[in-house]
């Protein structure tokens, strides 16, 4: 499909695809039908000028039974501070950007159902278009399929399913909206065993007008100066949120949590120390707000012995001395 619309060059705006999956299924009461739906790509990151038209193709497909779906744009919000979303089925009054979105498929419309087969695959054009006097900043929707009344199914006993495609729009007259952010909680325990995991949480809120990635590490720095970097995964920081960053090694994303205080309940952490400590350390974190000169960083730190060790060391020569006396009594 030929659109002139997406030539960067000429429109001054960009599109990045990332290729990492974010999948929204409601299912209900199990029954014998199959309800297994894909959609690529799961997200969509856009930034575009006021004036301009862009399009994207979807791709949906049905492992599972056939059904009817039907698409929508709708609404979401930051759910917590984990990167999970909170979709708004209800807004009153609609919201104006809303009526930027429509699909420009022959056959296929928002809010109109449409029939997906079994094994089928279907391409949805979504066609975005920004009014020349649209509010500059940060919108972020979804595209959803929900699934409606399945092929030859009573609607009494059918299931449903729901997938959606996060779109992380950003209008924006000179490609260079504000970024800004700063770092809520960085924190350690101040005294550990050597011994143990030693948990480290980095907290941070967007100021700005526009989401971010991180761009930057977690340095810990032992008694004697050897350093060894954790490279801080690049999650999206949307507007007006806090979020939990998570740094690991390897670059790859790797969830670590504690104990919460409650029994059962566990609390995510942003990096798990392993191995022994013994003395005074420090951690400090340096990042950029995406690929910017601005940056944020702060320092900690903590103190490790062997603190159950010592005690598990007292109590044996404690023992020894009680058995001693006895013998010599």
């Amino acid at each position: 499909m030929k659109n002139d619309n997406l030539k960067l060059k000429n429109l001054g705006f960009f599109v990045t695809l990332f290729t990492f999956s974010f999948f929204l299924f409601t299912l209900s009461e199990a029954n014998a039908q199959t309800l297994s739906l894909g959609l690529y790509p799961p997200l969509l990151e856009v930034m575009i000028k006021p004036g301009k038209t862009i399009t994207q193709v979807f791709n949906i497909s049905n492992f599972g039974d056939p059904m009817i779906l039907t698409a929508n744009i709708l609404p979401f919000t930051p759910k917590d501070e984990l990167g999970n979303v909170h979709l708004q089925e209800k807004v009153t009054p609609a919201l104006p950007h809303l009526k930027w979105f429509s699909l420009t498929n022959a056959d296929i419309f928002l809010d109109d159902p449409f029939l997906l087969d079994s094994n089928q695959n279907q391409q949805v054009v979504l066609k975005v278009k920004i009014p020349e006097n649209a509010d500059e900043g940060d919108y972020y929707l979804s595209l959803v399929f929900t699934s409606g009344i399945k092929k030859g199914q009573d609607t009494s006993t059918q299931s449903k399913a729901k997938i959606a495609a996060n779109i992380l729009l950003t209008v924006s007259t000179t490609g260079l909206p504000e970024k800004s952010g700063k770092i809520i909680e960085f924190k350690v325990p101040k005294i550990v065993d050597s011994f143990d995991k030693i948990p480290v949480t980095l907290k941070i809120k967007n100021t700005g007008s526009a989401f971010f990635k991180p761009q930057g590490q977690i340095t810990l720095k032992a008694p004697f100066g050897l350093e060894t970097n954790f490279p801080l995964l690049a999650e999206n920081v949307l507007a007006d949120s806090t979020r939990l960053l998570h740094a690991s090694s390897s670059s790859s994303l790797t969830r670590t949590y504690l104990p919460a205080g409650k029994a059962g309940n566990l609390e995510p952490r942003t990096l798990l120390f392993s191995g022994f400590f013994l003395g005074s350390y420090k951690i400090s974190a340096k990042f950029s707000l995406d690929q910017t000169n601005i940056f944020l960083h702060q320092k900690t730190n903590f103190f490790a012995f062997p603190f159950k060790l010592i005690f598990a060391f007292i109590l044996i020569i404690g023992f020894l001395i009680l058995i001693k006396k006895k013998v010599s009594s």
